[in-house]
């Protein structure tokens, strides 16, 4: 933006080794070629005011850019002598590059997002009539380079130029690197002794990895820990600890989840956070919501500082599984409505970190609860290679948890997850899930009506197809397709379509899904919920 600027002066200054706001207007006017010595003094004294008329003055002679380079760490200063010197000489531009922006009237600021990896910039370019050729003889025809991976590819025939650069691998090594032009640079340094395969197998440490840098750059452009340390030790003790804990979250946060794992409001620390650019922003059309995360680079490095505080792993984990867990209760019978299922979907790697965790740790009332929710997001999404790949674990868990530990519903739902599986392997403990559904239906007559109706048509649907006797299958189906209610309705036409399509008739599975499909459009428009909140256990 400087180089292509028309102004007759462009001026820049170097703030990177200024760590004193006190400093600032000194080391402006030293750019400026303004002496602020008093006459017949030795020693130099700032002129008071933004270096005072002198520096007005010189700003004032013609046109000028005033380029203003690293300020983050002096910011408060910089802010101050732009918001005096704009005041003074309104015709003066000023471009800063910073970490946070100054926070003053007129800034515009122009965020630098990392470079892209899946060649969507190029693409574009070359759509619009720019230059599609990258110089690479092994590119193939009509084959665009994103800016991520050219620049990987420049450093690195650079260091090696014989060296053998397949582009899949580097394509994922800048994925992984964030599309972070300083860790690419270093991470391609690396292929003077490595290969690319063998720089990706090493980044599971990539702090250790990425250490040579240019040794002409400033220190803390050297490595990759020292780019992030360096924003770092610029956070106050609150965003620090809000970075640490909330790190354990790999699918990003909400602020509303961000306040509740921190215990506190969130809205200013996640305002510092972001104007840092530690966290990035964006926004959900599904859902409306805005969300915040991190680069993996940044989370790895807020994970390893969240190790290095003494009880921080646990006192975090103990937190978002708090919050994983009312989540899941909130919403436990809610997954089949469009705005939920949603919601569940925008934290399913959230939540798949706290169920994984709570498996290691042998919490099966964590476990059961989280995978009622996320089980019935399964079936609705189809996926069931992951619910077969948690059933094992989880239906252990649910025969050792009783119905005062969870949710009655978290655990009917779970144990109907493992009667039908466990039936299907023709395993006997599909009986004993069987018997506390029973068992639970009779304890709990109050259960939600939804919820009551499908563990009645389960126990018929297994029992009757023992005995093949699919007449109390479908009678099961009637019972449910005659309910008051039309979320009871919905779920006897759904039942009915797919055992229709699985015994090969097409005619009655046609119909009964066009009426389900009738009714959710109706339970829909009407407002009125399938499912209410579940109980929490007493």
């Amino acid at each position: 933006m400087a180089a292509a600027s028309d102004a007759p002066t462009v001026v820049v200054v170097s703030l990177a080794g200024v760590r004193s706001d006190d400093d600032v207007p000194l080391a402006i006017a030293a750019a400026l070629g303004i002496n602020e010595a008093t006459p017949g003094g030795a020693s130099p004294t700032p002129a008071p005011g933004p270096t005072c008329g002198c520096g007005s003055s010189r700003c004032r002679e013609q046109p000028t850019l005033l380029v203003l380079d690293n300020c983050e760490q002096v910011i408060d200063g910089v802010a101050g002598w732009v918001a005096d010197i704009l005041a003074a000489v309104p015709t003066l531009r000023v471009l800063t590059t910073s970490r946070t922006p100054l926070a003053v009237a007129g800034e515009v600021t122009y965020p630098l997002p990392p470079l892209s990896v899946d060649g969507a910039e190029a693409r574009d370019g070359a759509d619009a009539g720019g230059p599609a050729d990258t110089g690479d003889e092994a590119s193939t025809a009509g084959e665009i380079e994103s800016p991520a991976v050219r620049l990987f590819l420049d450093r690195a025939r650079a260091v090696r130029p014989g060296a053998t650069l397949p582009k899949d691998v580097i394509t994922r090594l800048c994925t992984h690197l964030d599309g972070l032009p300083l860790a690419i640079e270093l991470a391609a340094a690396r292929v003077r002794t490595m290969t690319p395969e063998q720089i990706e197998a090493r980044l599971q440490d990539r702090f250790a990895l990425l250490t040579t840098g240019d040794r002409t750059a400033p220190e803390r452009h050297r490595t990759l820990e020292a780019v992030i340390g360096w924003s770092w030790d610029l956070l106050d003790q609150q965003a620090r600890r809000a970075m640490a804990m909330l790190a354990v979250l790999p699918a990003g946060f909400t602020v509303e989840t961000m306040a509740t794992v921190l215990g506190e409001p969130a809205d200013d620390v996640v305002d510092r956070l972001v104007s840092q650019s530690l966290l990035l922003v964006g926004e959900r059309p599904d859902t409306g919501q805005v969300r915040f995360r991190m680069l993996e680079t940044v989370r790895e490095y807020a994970l390893a500082r969240l190790a290095d505080t003494p009880g921080g792993v646990e006192d975090a984990w103990a937190r978002v599984t708090d919050w994983a867990c009312r989540f899941s209760t909130d919403r436990l019978g809610q997954v089949f409505e469009r705005e939920v299922n949603r919601q569940v979907r925008a934290e399913h790697d959230n939540l798949i970190s706290v169920l994984r965790r709570s498996i290691d740790a042998d919490d099966d009332a964590v476990t059961v609860l989280l995978f009622a929710l996320l089980g019935q997001g399964w079936m609705v999404q189809g996926a069931f290679t992951e619910l077969a790949a948690f059933a094992p674990v989880v239906f252990d868990a649910v025969a050792r948890t009783g119905e005062r530990e969870v949710p009655v519903d978290a655990l009917i739902v779970t144990l109907i997850f493992g009667a039908f599986v466990l039936r299907a392997e023709g395993e006997p403990r599909a009986l004993r899930f069987l018997a506390r559904i029973r068992i639970l239906r009779r304890r709990h007559p109050d259960m939600d009506s939804l919820l009551g109706a499908f563990a009645d048509a389960v126990l018929a649907i297994l029992q009757a197809g023992a005995s093949r006797r699919t007449d109390r299958i479908l009678a099961a189906f009637e019972r449910l397709r005659a309910a008051p209610d039309l979320a009871t309705r919905l779920l006897g036409e759904s039942l009915l379509s797919q055992f229709a399509e699985n015994s090969g008739d097409m005619h009655t599975a046609l119909e009964s899904a066009t009426r389900a499909w009738q009714l959710a459009n109706a339970t829909r428009h009407s407002g009125s919920p399938r499912w209410r909140r579940p109980r929490s256990p007493s």
